[in-house]
């Protein structure tokens, strides 16, 4: 049986539900004849221009002797049918070409199924067999039978039941009609419904007529519309409980979904709104994602977030799930680094540096591993200058690879002792920087910062004897204009 869902709409018979290969036209539609005499004097001449639906040949003339002379589709009286050459050209240019094999299937089945039908007339006349054979007998005479026969059933009225539903007064929209003839929905009235449950926020509804979609491309553009709306829910002002419930449908519709690359798209979607206590959720839903670049990126999002919860609540188990996604889960080394240098300054910034250091080790890039133990070097002697805190920067600066980071690393740890008035560990920090020109530059200002000290105390101490004094001189007439 030949696929019918590539078939367009204008190419197939109400019929076979399938291309035509000789398709017909009829006059069903066309308007009834008025009787004016101007309008028999000036109508145009008879043509084969009438209105009508278009049907198979072969189809069409069994419908006529099994069923009626009634239009299958409009159930309209029909009382002419013409050959139309313009659509089995377009047939032939549009459809056979790309189709053929479909098209030589389609003709086997009307073939195989209508083939009494070729050589007889579309319309059959009174000689015809097969009406002969359907005309309805007459009614036996009374009395020409026994009691017990007259009242047996009479096959007039057997006939007049079966050809009920083909009488002309029958209305299409009964329901006993569409039982017999049942209408079949296109993909796009399918998927119109869909849109209007959208619109209507019946998400429900709208999911089970996606399921009736026959058509894989329609389908998927209507679960594609039922996620987005449940994520707009899900993200609305509304959900002020955030639940959980719109996140979940989501990415159930999603999951329906047949093509891969809208599938991975909206799965990232999700992540990308998903707040930050569905996270354990959302990272199944990345689990999901083929394309190993939204992959990466979605779980790369996961891992950031949960970093961003440990910085603002201090949650050691946010964090550490943050590393674990980045070390087990994540396949780009970048991204891995990346996710692996926001943990380091988030314990930096926690000021914890000892996890900071085990974390740095477990990094792969020098450059990157310098970096961070340059920041964690300036973290020590930032929060609190003691003599155990300088060791401990000097000793994080002397692990590091690259000279000009280490040079830029002691130039810190410098400057910061020598703010401190510490300027012997100032010099001992200076001999170990590489670079004669940058260390010959360090020794002139801390020299220069140490004598401009030492002068201005030596110049100030004057003054401030004198201050002090003349403080302890007139303490006693103080405490006696207060006793007063």
């Amino acid at each position: 049986m030949p696929d019918v869902d590539i078939v367009p709409k204008d190419f197939e018979c109400p019929i076979t539900l399938d291309v035509m290969v000789s398709p017909v036209r009829t006059n069903c539609l066309e308007e009834k004849p008025t009787t004016s005499f101007f309008s028999r004097i000036f109508a145009p001449a008879p043509d084969d221009s009438f209105k009508g639906h278009y049907f198979e040949r072969d189809a069409l003339a069994a419908h006529f002797r099994q069923n009626n002379q009634n239009c299958p589709t409009c159930n309209r009286i029909i009382t002419k049918v013409v050959p139309d050459k313009n659509l089995a050209e377009r047939i032939t240019r549009e459809f056979t070409a790309k189709h053929k094999l479909h098209f030589e299937a389609a003709k086997n089945d009307v073939e195989k199924t209508y083939g009494a039908m070729k050589d007889r007339p579309i319309i059959p006349n009174d000689s015809d067999p097969s009406v002969a054979e359907r005309a309805t007998p007459e009614a036996p005479a009374p009395g020409s039978l026994a009691p017990s026969a007259e009242r047996a059933p009479r096959p007039y009225r057997d006939s007049f039941a079966s050809g009920l539903f083909s009488h002309r007064a029958f209305h299409a929209h009964h329901p006993l009609f569409s039982a017999l003839y049942p209408r079949r929905e296109s993909d796009s009235t399918k998927y119109n419904k869909v849109k209007q449950h959208i619109r209507n926020d019946n998400l429900v509804l709208a999911n089970n007529e996606a399921d009736r979609i026959v058509s894989a491309y329609s389908r998927n553009m209507a679960y594609r519309d039922i996620s987005e709306n449940y994520l707009n829910k899900y993200i609305s002002r509304y959900n002020v409980r955030r639940s959980s419930e719109h996140l979940v449908s989501a990415s159930r519709v999603v999951s329906k979904i047949i093509d891969h690359s809208m599938k991975n798209n909206l799965n990232y979607k999700i992540v990308q709104k998903a707040f930050p206590n569905h996270l354990v959720h959302v990272e199944g839903v990345a689990r999901l994602i083929t394309n190993i670049r939204l992959k990466n990126m979605a779980l790369e999002t996961i891992a950031k977030k949960n970093i961003t919860l440990y910085l603002s609540y201090s949650m050691e188990a946010r964090i550490q799930d943050g590393i674990r996604i980045a070390n087990t889960l994540v396949t780009d080394d970048s991204t891995k680094q990346n996710i692996l240098n926001e943990a380091i300054n988030a314990y930096i910034r926690k000021d914890k540096l000892k996890k900071a250091i085990n974390l740095n080790n477990s990094i792969s890039s020098i450059n990157a591993q310098d970096q961070n133990k340059k920041d964690i070097a300036n973290q020590y002697v930032n929060r609190n200058f003691t003599n155990a805190n300088f060791q401990k920067s000097l000793t994080t600066a002397s692990q590091i690879s690259s000279m000009s980071i280490k040079d830029s690393t002691y130039s810190l740890i410098v400057g910061k002792a020598a703010s401190n008035k510490a300027y012997l560990k100032s010099y001992k920090t200076i001999s170990k920087i590489s670079k004669f020109s940058k260390r010959l530059g360090l020794y002139i200002k801390v020299t220069c910062k140490m004598l401009f000290f030492g002068l201005f105390k030596v110049v100030s101490f004057p003054f401030k004897l004198t201050y002090w004094g003349f403080y302890y001189l007139l303490a006693p007439f103080r405490a006696l204009f207060k006793r007063r």
